[in-house]
C-alpha cells in the first residue's frame, strides 16, 4: 500500500465533503485526483474500489485516501446502503 507524508507545519485546505447515500447498487465512476488528497470514509455498506492499480473494499469504519493523479473506479457494484 503507497504511503504519504503530509506537511503539518502549514494550515491543511479544506476543499469540500459530500455524504454519498445508495438505496440501490452502484458503481463508483471513474475519478481522478487533480492536485488534492481525497479521504473516503465508509459509513454504510460495502464499496469495492480500485485506486492505483490496487483493489481495496471500504467497509464501515475503514478510511482510504487517494492522492493526487491517481484514478479512483469502481471495481463492482456498492452494496448493503452504501
Amino acid at each position: 500500500m503507497p504511503t504519504g507524508i503530509l506537511q503539518l507545519n502549514t494550515p491543511v485546505l479544506f476543499v469540500e465533503c459530500g455524504r454519498f447515500i445508495s438505496d440501490h447498487d452502484w458503481t463508483h465512476k471513474d475519478s481522478t485526483r487533480k492536485s488534492e488528497i481525497e479521504l473516503l470514509i465508509g459509513i454504510n455498506g460495502s464499496v469495492p474500489l480500485n485506486i492505483g492499480n490496487t483493489n481495496y473494499l471500504l467497509n464501515p469504519g475503514k478510511v482510504l485516501y487517494c492522492f493526487p493523479t491517481e484514478t479512483i473506479t469502481g471495481s463492482a457494484p456498492a452494496t448493503n446502503g452504501a
